[in-house]
């Protein structure tokens, strides 16, 4: 059976952690998806928490744990950060919508738990059709670098002065993929928010 390990750092912490490994990557996201087709509400609860707290850690630990069984043999680690990521990209991916128009219809400030997210929501609602074009390349691909690049003046401009941000790709496309999903789920379901 696959173990799955998620190292428990702060958001901070945790953007400067990911692999940018292929192999990783993908056996990352068939764990997402099987969560997403397993029991996509205990997903929609972790996404919508806040994954700064000690015990919505636990949960997505615990949650993620419970997904190896999809995998077999083998060892995988990976930090919150990252997970959360692919279970975003994998829900926004099981029911396609709109971003630019999710964005449209969701005007009001969405809680932001860290100047990482502040900067990823921000990014999110200044270039929707180029969050989207990230999340159509393969992670770690070409093709991904080339849609970070084109995101970067977002990206900056979205960060908070005097706020430093060390991110790799992994990371970028993880906070993207769910501050995305955020948007769109407070579009699709305002009363949940």
């Amino acid at each position: 059976m696959m173990l799955l390990a998620v190292a428990l750092a702060t958001v901070a912490a945790a953007a400067a952690l990911p692999t940018n490994d292929p192999q990783s990557l993908s056996k990352l996201r068939m764990i997402a998806q099987c969560a997403v087709k397993g029991d996509s509400q205990r997903v929609v609860r972790l996404l919508r928490s806040n994954y700064n707290q000690v015990n919505e850690r636990e949960d997505l630990r615990d949650q993620a744990r419970d997904q190896s069984r999809c995998l077999g043999e083998g060892r995988l680690r990976f930090t919150p950060l990252v997970y959360r990521g692919a279970l975003a990209e994998m829900m926004l991916s099981a029911r396609p919508a709109d971003l630019g128009a999710a964005v449209k219809a969701d005007g009001l400030p969405l809680k932001a738990f860290g100047a990482l997210d502040v900067m990823a929501l921000c990014a999110v609602r200044e270039d929707p059709a180029g969050v989207g074009a990230l999340f159509a390349t393969q992670p770690g691909s070409a093709g991904e670098n080339q849609a970070i690049a084109a995101l970067s003046p977002a990206l900056g401009g979205c960060l908070k002065s005097g706020v430093q941000a060390n991110v790799n790709a992994v990371a970028i496309r993880s906070l993207l993929a769910v501050a995305a999903w955020r948007i769109a789920d407070r579009a699709a379901h305002p009363k949940s928010y």
